[in-house]
């Protein structure tokens, strides 16, 4: 009997320990939030693994979680059922009732930090439609993508989306066309299993495959960190010659392989950091345009649009990181790209 009681003792006060500890958790947790709301003393949300996934895509080899909300570093971010960022929850892409205008681009064209309404699709969209134009922008930025996987994002979604017209943002860290994203075979058995694919192994393999983007983009991040030092812009230059120009050629072939390049606009972003010695990249840009207009690709050079706008570096830059772009940066960027389809026709 005594021991019973003794057992009940136990099991009624380790109940009561739990419950109190769960207590004291869901009363911290409260109280950290209210802290953070009144003083503003906690970081946003940084986990790139929160908003991407690994993709089955081996050239893409990451893309955004579909179907998602996140508050990635304090925007807005929706992700829609096609794996595209929108400005509000449910908006998918159907068939097409208006002129359609697809954006593919990097951080600077998802709006990374920003919300979606000051991205530069965002705003495109709305500088044609205030000026009678019935236009919808589909951006399809991804943060980190280069020229390769634009051309791959291109590929995968223009059978469903039909774009009238492709825009290209396009930084000059976008010739680096060389990382490779590969599931290997046993991965890609597992995936195509009917139940264990789809409930358990692949979100374990795309796990895999996070691992193995993280490791780029913390050697892009290395990257940028040493370019810090003065070697900034000669790491981006694109060389006359050697496997790294071959391969970006190639790019362009594909893209004209895949999309009606008189369809299309390259909008060159120069990054937003030291507009000073931005001279040493006239050389890079003009190479990159050349190889693009040898495929009858059209390419503009936002900066000069900047430098006759009179806007300076601080007007435009993101003063956070100055890499990417205030609102501002992005509405004259948006107003370039959109004074270009309108003068030249390319739009309707």
């Amino acid at each position: 009997m005594n021991l019973k009681k003794k057992v009940g003792e136990t099991a009624t006060n380790l109940s009561v320990t739990i419950a109190a500890t769960i207590l004291m958790l869901l009363l911290l947790e409260l109280g950290l939030r209210a802290y953070e709301g009144v003083n503003g003393r906690f970081e946003c949300n940084h986990n790139f693994y929160d908003l991407h996934v690994g993709s089955e895509n081996d050239v893409l080899g990451f893309e955004l979680r579909k179907n998602h909300f996140s508050d990635y570093e304090c925007a807005n971010n929706i992700i829609n059922s096609q794996g595209i960022r929108v400005g509000e929850a449910g908006k998918t892409f159907g068939p097409k009732k208006r002129y359609r205008i697809a954006v593919v681009g990097d951080s600077v064209t998802y709006g990374y930090a920003r919300a979606y309404g000051e991205t530069y699709p965002a705003q495109l969209e709305k500088y044609l439609n205030l000026r009678g134009y019935d236009v919808e922008v589909v951006n399809l930025g991804v943060s980190a993508y280069d020229l390769r996987q634009y051309v791959e994002r291109i590929k995968t979604v223009s059978n469903e989306l039909e774009p009238d017209y492709l825009v290209i943002g396009y930084t000059h860290r976008d010739h680096r066309v060389d990382k490779n994203y590969t599931l290997n075979p046993f991965d890609q058995r597992i995936c195509k299993l009917p139940y264990l694919g789809n409930k358990i192994n692949c979100k374990w393999v795309h796990e895999l495959n996070n691992i193995r983007t993280l490791i780029f983009l913390k050697t892009r991040i290395e990257n940028m960190k040493e370019e810090e030092t003065g070697f900034r812009f000669q790491k981006h230059v694109l060389p006359d010659e050697g496997r790294e120009y071959e391969m970006f050629q190639a790019e362009i072939e594909r893209l004209s392989n895949t999309w009606d390049t008189e369809k299309t606009l390259v909008a060159v972003f120069p990054l937003a950091i030291h507009w000073g010695e931005y001279d040493t990249l006239r050389v890079d840009e003009e190479r990159i345009s050349t190889l693009f207009r040898q495929h009858n690709i059209t390419t503009i050079n936002l900066y000069d649009h900047f430098q006759i706008l009179n806007q300076s570096e601080d007007d435009i830059a993101d003063g956070a990181d100055y890499v990417h772009y205030s609102p501002l940066g992005y509405e004259k960027a948006a107003k370039a790209i959109g004074d270009y389809m309108i003068e030249y026709g390319k739009i309707r």
